[in-house]
C-alpha cells in the first residue's frame, strides 16, 4: 500500500531533521519545514497528502501557517500537536505515525465505498 507523503511544520530544523529520520524508520514519506516560505515550497514541490504542525511554535506563527496553507490547499488535512505540560518533540512521532495509519485505513474504506 502506497504511503502518505506528509510535511512536518516545526520550529527547528534540526529536530525536524530527526523526527524525519526517526518516521522514515517507519517508511513515512516525510518532507519538513519550519517557515511560511519552506512550507509553501513544500508543498508546491510535492504531492502533500496531510501536514502535521508541532507545537512548539508560536501560537500566531501557528494559526498563520494553517491559514496560509488552508488558502493554498482547502482540501488538504492540517493536523496541529495540542499543546500538554509534559509535550517534547517526540511526541510528533506517534502522533504523525498514528494519522498516517489512519491515512491508509480512510484511503481503504473510501476505495471500498465508493466500489460498491
Amino acid at each position: 500500500m502506497m504511503e502518505a507523503k506528509i510535511l512536518l511544520v516545526g520550529r527547528s530544523t534540526e529536530v525536524m531533521s530527526i523526527l524525519s529520520a526517526e518516521l522514515k524508520k517507519f517508511e513515512r514519506d516525510v518532507v519538513y519545514a519550519n517557515s511560511e516560505e519552506l512550507v509553501k515550497e513544500k508543498l508546491e514541490e510535492n504531492e502533500i497528502d496531510f501536514v502535521v504542525v508541532g507545537a512548539g511554535l508560536p501560537d500566531e506563527t501557528r494559526k498563520g501557517m494553517e491559514q496560509m496553507i488552508q488558502a493554498l490547499f482547502p482540501k488538504l488535512p492540517i493536523y496541529m500537536i495540542e499543546r500538554t505540560p509534559d509535550g517534547n518533540p517526540a511526541k510528533m512521532i506517534g502522533f504523525t505515525n498514528e494519522k498516517a495509519v489512519m491515512w491508509k485505513v480512510e484511503k481503504v474504506l473510501g476505495s471500498t465505498l465508493n466500489s460498491r
